[in-house]
């Protein structure tokens, strides 16, 4: 009868650990996942942000392109959008 007691607690020890295991790993895997889909959300609303500005930045050097400003601080301002199409890689 102890025998057989203590092959009880013993099996139910095992199976708190293997319980734990597994909890610590769903845990783990869960964390993981999160912060996958956080990354993916974070880099695609960037990349809307990002085509929101360069439809903004193409407008004004196109502008500028066609017109060119004749202000020195308007030429400034024409040079500057130009650079940042071309550092941005806006189409």
């Amino acid at each position: 009868m102890p025998e057989e007691e203590a092959t009880k607690n013993e099996m139910a020890w095992r199976s708190e650990v293997i319980t734990w295991k597994r909890r610590f790993v769903y845990a783990i895997l869960i964390n993981f996942i999160s912060i996958a889909l956080l990354v993916v959300s974070g880099v695609w609303y960037i990349h809307k942000q990002e085509q929101k500005i360069c439809g903004l930045i193409v407008t004004f050097d196109d502008t500028y392109q066609k017109t060119p400003p004749t202000t020195e601080v308007g030429r400034q301002i024409a040079a500057q959008m130009h650079s940042y199409r071309e550092s941005i890689g806006c189409q």
